[in-house]
């Protein structure tokens, strides 16, 4: 499908708050390219959180890229943009450098049985099954044992993150380029 990832070291960056018990930024931005969802790249602008999870986006992930086109632009965004959702207005599809098909969104929604898989999912799955990617590390991904930074509830109406961390448990993370994957959760020093 695109080729950005063959032969890369991969780091996919999510937003739970367990990253922030971390300090992983060296390591993240180590990599020869580094993936972040939604909200995430909006943290890279800040300089104090650099030692925790980097500076570097070079891949931006997203639902939908009418959701974070006016961000992009203010913040001088110049990476990847990668849409895994529906194009809701053909005004910003062409500012997205790849958008999934709906047919492979579709697939992949009957493939792990999960109604609304969300970003972090789709683009781990793409990684495991469509890629030549050299190895991917992944950070900041905990399922919602803490809540995500950019959105402050433990709870998501929209997805099933059981379903999805056992997936990537039982099936992604067992790929042998899926080589270090980070989940550790320290409640006592999440505030």
């Amino acid at each position: 499908m695109i080729d950005w990832f063959d032969d890369k070291t991969v780091a996919v960056v999510g937003n739970s708050m367990s990253l922030f018990n971390h300090e992983y930024g060296k390591e993240i931005d180590s990599h020869d390219l580094v993936v972040r969802m939604n909200k995430a790249p909006m943290v890279h602008t800040d300089t104090r959180t650099a030692h925790i999870h980097g500076r570097r986006t070079d891949v931006w992930a997203m639902w939908n890229i009418d959701d974070y086109t006016e961000y992009m632009n203010k913040v001088g965004y110049k990476g990847k943009r990668f849409m895994v959702g529906p194009v809701k207005s053909r005004r910003y599809e062409y500012d997205a450098d790849c958008v999934l098909p709906a047919k492979y969104t579709k697939m992949v929604k009957e493939t792990v049985d999960i109604k609304t898989p969300s970003t972090g999912f789709f683009i781990l799955y793409f990684l495991a099954n469509d890629t030549r990617v050299k190895e991917v590390s992944v950070f900041g991904f905990d399922w919602k044992e803490t809540m995500s930074w950019s959105d402050k509830s433990y709870r998501d109406r929209h997805h099933d993150f059981l379903k999805e961390r056992d997936y990537c448990l039982n099936v992604i993370f067992k790929k042998p380029n899926f080589k270090h994957f980070v989940m550790r959760v320290d409640h006592a020093r999440i505030r």
